[in-house]
Parts: C-alpha cells; sequence; structure tokens
C-alpha cells in the first residue's frame, strides 16, 4: 500500500503513527545496493509481470469487514491518496514468489544441479514451487500441519506439474518453527540447498522487485517516489520488508516504512527488542 499526500493539503497523520518514522526499516547489508536491486529487476521481468495498481476509495474500503477498514481510513480521512499493489491476479496470489524466484535462478547459476529445499506456511512455499518449475529445478517443501488446505493443494499442483520425481511436498509438525527445523535437517543430511522465506539477501533482493516494477506504471500516473510519505508492507519473517522497505529508503529516505501483521499471529514484533516501537489495531 502506497499513501501519499495530496500537494494541496498539508495535513499529518492522526498521533497513533506520529513517531513510525523513527522506526523506518533499514538495510543492514551492503548487498541490498540499487545496482543490485536493478540487475534483480531485470532478470525477474521477464518471468513475472509487475503486479495491477488499484487506487483505493471510500466505496472499497465501505466494502471491508469493520476491522480492516481502520487502517485504510487512517490515510483516506486524513486527504491521503492510497494505492495497493496486488499481487491477486499472479498464479501463486502472493508477493513472495519474487524472492523465491530470484533466489533459485541465482542458485541455479552457481550450482545448476541443486535440489532446493525450503519451509513455509504457504506462500513462499508456492513462489519456490513455481520456481522450480520455471527453472527445471527439484524442491522440497516442508509446510506445519496447520497450513491453509487451499495453499497445500496448490504447491502440491504446482510441483506435480514440473513433472520432477525429486520434488515433494512433506507435512511436519505444529507450526512453521518446527517445519523449518526439520526442512534444515534434511538440508544437511541430503545436502540440498536451503532457501530462507526471509533470511536470504537474494530473497531480498527479489523482493525489492515488486516495488521496483511500479515505479514506472507510478510515473504514468504523475506519482514520483519522493511524492510518497508512507509504505505500508506485510509482515511475517521479514524477507519481504527487507527487500521492499530497503528499496523504498533509497528511492526516498523520508518514507515511513510501516509493517503489518495479523494481531494472533504477531510473530516479528514479538521478537523486536523491547525499545522498537509496535502497536496493535
Amino acid at each position: 500500500i502506497i499513501a501519499l499526500s495530496e500537494p494541496s493539503e498539508k495535513t499529518s497523520l492522526r498521533s497513533s503513527f506520529s513517531d513510525l518514522k523513527r522506526q523506518n526499516l533499514r538495510s543492514q547489508t551492503p548487498a541490498l545496493t540499487w545496482e543490485a536491486m536493478k540487475s534483480a529487476e531485470e532478470k525477474l521481468r521477464p518471468y513475472i509481470p509487475p503486479c495491477a495498481l488499484i487506487e483505493v476509495t471510500q466505496a472499497h474500503v465501505a466494502a471491508l469487514p469493520g476491522t480492516l477498514q481502520e487502517p485504510f481510513r487512517l490515510f483516506l480521512d486524513d486527504h491521503r491518496l492510497v494505492i495497493v499493489d496486488a499481487a491477486t491476479d499472479r498464479e501463486t496470489g502472493s508477493y513472495k514468489e519474487c524472492g523465491a524466484m530470484y533466489a533459485m535462478m541465482c542458485l541455479k547459476e552457481r550450482a545448476p544441479e541443486a535440489k532446493i529445499i525450503t519451509a513455509s506456511a504457504g506462500n513462499h512455499g508456492l513462489g519456490v514451487a513455481k520456481a522450480a518449475d520455471t527453472l527445471g529445478l527439484s524442491a522440497t517443501i516442508v509446510v506445519p500441519q496447520t497450513a491453509p488446505e487451499v495453499k497445500k493443494k496448490r504447491i502440491g499442483d504446482i510441483l506435480s506439474r514440473s513433472g520432477n520425481v525429486d520434488s515433494q511436498l512433506i507435512e511436519y509438525g505444529p507450526n512453521f518453527d518446527k517445519a523449518n527445523e526439520y526442512a534444515l535437517v534434511l538440508a544437511s543430511e541430503k545436502g540440498m540447498a536451503y532457501v530462507s522465506p526471509y533470511n536470504d539477501k537474494d530473497v531480498w533482493l527479489g523482493q525489492s522487485y515488486n516495488l521496483m516494477s511500479v515505479i514506472e506504471p507510478l510515473k504514468e500516473r504523475g506519482i514520483e517516489m519522493s511524492h510518497v510519505s508512507h509504505l505500508v508492507v506485510p509482515v511475517g519473517g521479514g524477507g519481504f520488508a527487507s527487500g521492499v522497505g530497503s528499496l523504498a529508503k533509497i528511492l526516498n529516505p523520508e518514507i515511513a516504512v510501516i509493517g503489518v501483521e495479523p494481531a494472533s499471529h504477531a510473530k516479528f514484533s514479538s521478537d523486536l527488542p523491547p525499545m522498537a516501537h509496535s502497536e496493535e489495531i
């Protein structure tokens, strides 16, 4: 979600977001440079089209469940233009395939016969499955038994379509942490290449494509990144936010990057140090 100040308005967001600029996501590795992100975009563009951009209106918000309306109204009621970068038109229905695809492209360059393994609660696994099918690699995807059935089915369907006999979907453990531990054990025992959903610089670089690919479509609407006041991103493990947030800060150092997670699965904020700011809405 990209929120932009209207040039004629000199208003500020209500106090619930007053401290968020101090909490902007910042890259901690020199690998996340403009040049590296541009290179990732050039490699990904032939495989993954840019997402559709949707300008959010009060009518859109009114059609949402009540609990989802408030974050949008925080911006719209403050005379902000809100644009959603929607990945729902992709086969995976997720942003995650950009990070998975780029990481696996890099792995294939280094080790063409590499066998991939990962753990996922759903979306990253879909991205790895799609990338394996596209690049002709094998992929073992470990998901917790509690992963959504619809995502497990999609992952299984994509792996089956690839026809690679070494590809498989494994259900293990009651949560992501247990599934991830098992994936790491298998990677060590079988000499497989583990692709982390969030702790991998190539995944971060690939995720930056989600923003990089809409810079030109935004310009066609007369919107420069320097006009953007807030970038709101979903946060799970932090891989998506790392890539997109780092690019946003390169393009506009003053932008506020806001990470959002479900209150019922607030793992990322629970792992933050005590001085870090988080707020439940």
